[in-house]
């Protein structure tokens, strides 16, 4: 009787035992418990700061005193954290008193009509540009002929690029003489924080320098260039340092990774050397020339912001789906990629992939696996517990009778309470559920009376079940008789166990 007693106990409760004890484990291994915490230690943050201030007060002040024990140690890194924010804050501030001058330039040209004028309109349009600050660049004797990139510690040329009619010089040449003159003007007059060579003139050409903490860059200037040229050459800097900082602080002699940068070098290369452009006939092919390249960019660039508008939709929609949470999206070698935590039971982001009209190939994922605190995703997985708990349950009864006995009755109340659970979490998710309930008979009588018994005793569950205030609509009754054996072996145990009502869990659609 023992031994029946432990295997019936190993029936009942060896699936939990064994989620228990895998727990525990998980529990007691450090690593596997740190990896638990580290799966939702993001999501958990985000729900406990959203509700409680208190938490946010705590997270900030924690925050404040990193941030203030890292600068004592070592003040250099806020400095090139910052170097491109305050550089660009004072190069918005310089922009703002000089906007009244650029206003005052574009109503004294804007009513003009003439094919210089045309072109610096379109010209504007194309950058960005105020009209009149394009009038300022191109009305002033002056050309930008090359510009440098230079490493501020080692005096190496990172990168550089020259104007296409100007003479070409040795760039490593002239990145070593700069260098040369910065350490002979240091050593000769003394450097105090923040003072940097900011110019020098060789023969005709002028050298405009500006530097960051780790980068030169060195614009070579024939003619007369106005001052905004230098707000040019600092917008060009700090977009390369916030860009490639990591590249210029852990520079080692390869050059290659600064060819990302040459963009920016030549958006330096501004001016012209002609104050006044000549009157002359209209050249038709070369209009039509350009016509044409102009309608060959817009032919091509039509599905590329396609794909771009299908792809930034389809990313949208990921970031509203629950338990899906982005970490890094992005472009690689003319692949996207996809990176972030899924919850096992969120939507497949490779089915609303096909859904966005975006080809497959061209998608990488990398999904970490997490638990989503999320309403919804909680109640499913609350209702795939329950559903789990009412299908192991069994009502058994006597021999050739449908009564409920007493001994039964706790597992009618238990059964009613995990219904319940099973009930509410469906509401939550809005799902249609319906719970069924079987009734079984063993193979000692015939069989219409084995059927008739099966529907009684199914019959007797159901009622039990009504009384205890559940709702018959979502609660369905049928007998199986001895058709559908709970077991199929011919032993006393087995008999008991076809003596039955079973129950199963149905998601109607």
């Amino acid at each position: 009787m023992t031994s029946e007693l432990a295997k019936l106990r190993e029936l009942l409760l060896g699936p939990e035992q064994a989620a228990i004890e895998a727990l525990r484990e998980r529990f007691d291994d450090p690593k596997l418990f740190a990896e638990a915490v580290g799966s939702v230690l993001a999501e958990a943050i985000r729900l406990r700061a959203s509700g409680d201030p208190r938490f946010k007060q705590l997270l900030e002040r924690i925050v404040e005193d990193v941030i203030r024990n890292s600068v004592r140690r070592n003040p250099a890194i806020l400095t090139d954290a910052l170097f491109p924010i305050i550089s660009g804050a004072v190069r918005k501030s310089v922009a703002a008193a000089l906007r009244g001058m650029m206003e005052s330039i574009d109503q004294l040209v804007e009513q003009g009509f003439s094919r210089r004028a045309f072109k610096w309109r379109i010209e504007a349009f194309r950058t960005g540009r105020p009209f009149g600050e394009i009038v300022l660049l191109r009305s002033t004797l002056y050309r930008v002929e090359q510009v440098f990139l230079i490493h501020r510690n080692t005096g190496l040329l990172l990168s550089q690029r020259a104007a296409d009619s100007a003479v070409h010089r040795d760039a490593d040449l002239i990145a070593a003489m700069m260098t040369a003159i910065q350490d002979f003007v240091t050593d000769s007059f003394g450097k105090q924080e923040g003072d940097d060579l900011e110019s020098f003139r060789v023969g005709e050409c002028a050298v405009w320098i500006e530097s960051s903490p780790n980068a030169v860059l060195a614009g070579v200037v024939r003619g007369v260039a106005p001052a905004r040229l230098r707000r040019v050459f600092q917008g060009a800097l700090e977009r390369i340092c916030s860009e490639q900082a990591r590249e210029i602080e852990e520079f080692d002699g390869d050059t290659a990774c600064f060819r990302e940068s040459e963009r920016h070098l030549d958006s330096c290369l501004l001016g012209r050397l002609s104050a006044a452009e000549a009157p002359g006939r209209v050249r038709w092919p070369w209009v039509l020339a350009a016509c044409v390249s102009v309608l060959g960019v817009i032919l091509w660039s039509v599905p590329v912001l396609r794909e771009r508008s299908r792809w930034s939709q389809y990313l949208n929609r990921l970031k509203e789906e629950p338990g899906i949470v982005l970490t890094e999206t992005g472009r690689d070698g003319g692949n996207y990629y996809v990176s972030g935590l899924r919850d096992p039971l969120a939507a497949d982001p490779a089915a609303l992939l096909r859904e966005s009209g975006i080809d497959g190939e061209q998608v990488r994922f990398q999904w970490e696996p997490y638990v989503s605190l999320q309403p919804g995703l909680a109640a499913v997985r609350r209702m795939e517990v329950s559903k789990t708990a009412i299908e192991k349950q069994a009502v058994r009864f006597p021999v050739n009778s449908a009564k409920i006995s007493v001994a039964q009755a706790e597992t009618i109340t238990g059964l009613v309470s995990h219904i319940r659970d099973l009930l509410e979490s469906a509401r939550v998710v809005a799902r249609p559920v319906l719970v069924e309930v079987i009734g079984h008979a063993d193979f000692s009588g015939g069989e219409t009376h084995n059927n008739r018994l099966a529907v009684q005793r199914a019959g007797a569950v159901f009622a039990a079940l009504i009384g205890e205030g559940l709702p018959a609509s979502q609660i369905r009754a049928r007998g199986a008789g001895s058709s559908e054996p709970l077991r199929s072996g011919d032993s006393e145990l087995d008999k008991e166990f076809n003596r039955s009502v079973s129950f199963r869990v149905l998601f109607p659609k």
